[in-house]
């Protein structure tokens, strides 16, 4: 993962956690950096972990919706950096099994997703509990990504 995907990374995550806190948001562990370790500790550590069910090329992010949806998100640089072969294979397993998997560029993409498959309701109950938390100030113009009485997405 390049810097910039793991800032965006990590602003995506930052923004949910505030503006969405009944979330769940799961990491994929492939963009960790082994960096430092030997070849043969990072071979070990590679074979540890696929024993435990780590899988090259699983998206970025998943987050858990309410009624049961998923979002699975595969971000990348809003130009250049494509997907690997096995990030390909990854994509092309879920979808044939019926999940979803998004190719982001744009975090504000996130935000249109989660509003299309969330409730006015929903949406409307995590802003009230960002506007009633010590964290509002950090977040004074967002009501526009919760898309609160929109029940067709954002309104860009």
């Amino acid at each position: 993962m390049s810097n910039l995907e793991s800032v965006s990374q990590q602003t995506l995550v930052s923004m949910i956690r505030n503006l969405y806190p009944d979330l769940v948001i799961n990491l994929s562990l492939n963009g960790i950096s082994l960096n430092g370790i030997s070849p043969q500790q990072k071979a070990q550590l590679i074979r540890e972990q696929k024993l435990q069910g780590f899988t090259n090329g699983i998206m970025d992010l998943v987050i858990y919706l309410p009624d049961a949806q998923v979002l699975n998100l595969e971000l990348k640089r809003p130009k250049g950096n494509s997907q690997s072969p096995d990030q390909l294979a990854i994509q092309a397993k879920l979808e044939a099994l019926g999940h979803n998997y998004f190719l982001i560029r744009d975090i504000y993409e996130v935000f249109k997703l989660i509003a299309e498959r969330t409730t006015p309701e929903f949406r409307k109950k995590q802003y009230e509990i960002l506007t009633n938390s010590s964290n509002f100030h950090l977040f004074p113009q967002v009501e526009h990504l919760y898309n609160i009485g929109n029940t067709n997405g954002p309104t860009t």
